[in-house]
Formats: structure tokens, sequence, C-alpha cells
């Protein structure tokens, strides 16, 4: 989770209950730094499937959206011992550096700091979801797929 708003989760946690099995993918923001996590299910672990989707043993696909021209762009994960850190493990993207030796203090985790946006493709069967990065405001790039994924029915 976000630095800024990691300590949001014990209170989202009981409406993820409404959306397992309901819906295929939920888009957050106001973090500015994109994420996906894994297939999750309502109580905040991982599905048994490994899938995004609606069957009893898939997960919905959780996304917080990039900046997209913001000068602020957040590059700092919650330590993955830190109270309010639990789901940094389900991290699908960005992909984190190995852990430090259990005996180091809790630090934050640096992530890519990416300006980009979204891009969806729906199909009657599939829904595919890109996020493009563009580099940032110090070192602009060209716009390329960063990460990409699909929920199929």
């Amino acid at each position: 989770m976000g630095r800024r708003f990691g300590d949001d989760t014990a209170e989202t946690r009981p409406l993820t209950q409404l959306l397992d099995g309901v819906v295929d993918a939920v888009f957050t923001g106001h973090e500015h730094i994109y994420q996906r996590f894994l297939p999750l299910q309502y109580d905040g672990v991982p599905a048994p499937s490994g899938e995004y989707g609606l069957d009893a043993d898939d997960g919905v696909l959780y996304l917080v959206t990039p900046a997209a021209g913001y000068g602020h762009l957040e590059t700092e994960l919650l330590a993955a011992d830190d109270p309010e850190g639990e789901q940094l493990e389900y991290l699908a993207w960005p992909e984190l550096p190995p852990t430090k030796d259990e005996g180091d203090a809790a630090e934050a985790v640096n992530a890519e700091g990416i300006h980009g946006y979204l891009v969806g493709e729906v199909t009657p069967t599939s829904l595919t979801v890109s996020f493009v990065g563009m580099g940032n405001s110090a070192e602009p790039a060209e716009a390329s797929v960063r990460d990409s994924v699909v929920v199929a029915r």
C-alpha cells in the first residue's frame, strides 16, 4: 500500500466483502503510484485459483491508478513490517526489491515514480487493462506499456 493512505485498509476491508464474487475489478486512486494486487478475496488473502474472476475460488482485480501529469509522485510503499503494510506481499506490480534481514529496522520500500495512464479493452469475454508509463517530470520517457493484466470470463 502507498505510504500516504495505507492506514485506510482497516476502514475499507469490510467493503471488499460486498465486491467478492460480484465485480471483476476495482479501480481506486489518490496514491499517485500505480499498484496492482494479486487476485484477492474479501478477507485480504490471495484467491485459491490465482485468477481474477467471479468463480468462488477467484479474486477481484484491485488497481490503484497512476498519476497522470500531477507534479507530485509517490515513490514509497509501506514497509512490510509496518502494521498497515500487511498487503505489500500481495502486490503484483510494482515488483519489490528483496526484503532486508529481519534485524533491520522497518523502512518504506521505494517504487518507481512514473506518470502514466490506464488503457482498457473490453470484449464480451474479457477485460484487458494496461498501465502505460511515460517517465516523470524529472525524467520524461516515451510512453510504453509497463504492466498488463487480463480478466477473462
